[in-house]
């Protein structure tokens, strides 16, 4: 029951983490608000592993690709920040959802678990409600409205440090999701 509670409780606050770094990359850049994301991080994370006295013991691991998890993270926190100013929060947690819903369903089949039918049936239903969203008539206003508004108050609406070809190539990419993306 735990495990549901702190699955429950990350999802909720991914959202959010995901919604405060987009604010800050539109303010800083995205690159340099990734960079603040983990060193905030990596302060709260030691200063929780002191005050819980979790430190004793604490080992490196062994395996070189164990440590690919940090590398990947900062990954994720830089295209979620690139995205999520120019989608709908629930648009973003959608396809992001099924992204990771696929991606589980593959590592699980590599595993050797939950393959069946009704997974494959599940996962059907999940994209058939993401495609009937994505089609669906909605309004872009707000969207745009909310670039206007940071574009007004001399924030960037979209700055990865000078990196044009990469924003680029991530705007023709959120291009593809659907018309909330940017023109």
């Amino acid at each position: 029951m735990l495990a549901i509670l702190c699955a429950v409780m990350s999802g909720g606050t991914i959202v959010m983490n995901r919604m405060l770094n987009a604010e800050q990359g539109t303010r800083i850049g995205v690159m340099q608000s990734t960079v603040f994301n983990y060193v905030t991080g990596l302060v709260t994370a030691l200063a929780l592993l002191v005050g819980f006295g979790a430190w004793r013991g604490v080992g490196l691991p062994g395996a070189w690709w164990l440590y690919l998890g940090g590398m990947i993270g900062v990954g994720v926190v830089a295209m979620s920040s690139l995205a999520a100013p120019h989608l709908p929060v629930f648009l973003m947690t959608l396809v992001m959802f099924v992204s990771q819903f696929g991606a589980g369903m593959v590592l699980d089949a590599l595993k050797g678990v939950g393959e069946g039918g009704w997974r494959i049936a599940g996962a059907a239903l999940v994209v058939l409600g993401l495609l009937v969203y994505v089609l669906g008539e909605r309004n872009t206003a707000p969207i745009e409205a909310r670039e206007a508004s940071r574009e007004s108050r001399g924030q960037r609406p979209l700055d990865l440090g000078g990196r044009s070809s990469v924003a680029s190539a991530a705007s023709r990419i959120v291009r593809c999701i659907g018309p909330h993306a940017p023109t």
